[in-house]
């Protein structure tokens, strides 16, 4: 969360009040998707514009644990999946070598077994499969939002305004609506 956000004194409170900082590091790995917290943070630090009435104070007591815990809104889902596939190929272009071309050598034999080059090797090879894996699950996510529930939507179907398959359950003929 940068100071720079017109929303950042709500953000470092909602840190604040979890326990956690401002800036956070986390580790990507190539066979494990995103943790519900990397993913929670990045909807935090990403509210902004219509949906940053959320941030007010009457929900910050669920705001970390229940609004934010799940996808927001498509506009803040779809920034965070942009920036993390953007994130990946930025420093997927950083390596000498193509991913397929790494394992290939990896995997020739060429290189002493435990040799510092076949570390360094296997170090960059698993690198690139990180950063590929976290690009293309950010791309897959992207591609499922018409089957992902919104903040909205399920606020909606806890008054019960829907029904779980996304119907209205407004009956403009009911006369007992006050």
């Amino acid at each position: 969360v940068t100071e720079e956000d017109p929303f950042f004194g709500d953000k470092a409170d909602t840190l604040e009040q979890e326990g956690l900082p401002l800036s956070k590091s986390y580790l990507l790995r190539a066979d494990e998707l995103p943790s519900e917290e990397v993913l929670t943070f990045m909807r935090l630090c990403l509210l902004k514009e219509k949906d940053a009435f959320i941030l007010e104070p009457i929900f910050r007591d669920d705001l970390w644990k229940d609004h934010i815990r799940e996808p927001f809104s498509e506009q803040n889902e779809g920034e965070i999946c942009d920036l993390m596939v953007d994130w990946a190929s930025q420093r997927s272009g950083g390596f000498s070598k193509p991913l397929d071309e790494n394992m290939l050598i990896l995997e020739s034999g060429r290189m002493f077994p435990g040799s510092r080059e076949e570390r360094a090797l296997a170090a960059c090879v698993g690198e690139q499969r990180a950063l590929k894996s976290i690009s293309e699950f950010f791309q897959r996510r992207r591609a499922s939002f018409s089957d992902i529930q919104f903040y909205q939507e399920r606020r909606l179907i806890k008054l019960n305004l829907l029904t779980e398959d996304g119907r209205s359950t407004y009956d403009p003929f009911k006369d007992d609506i006050a």
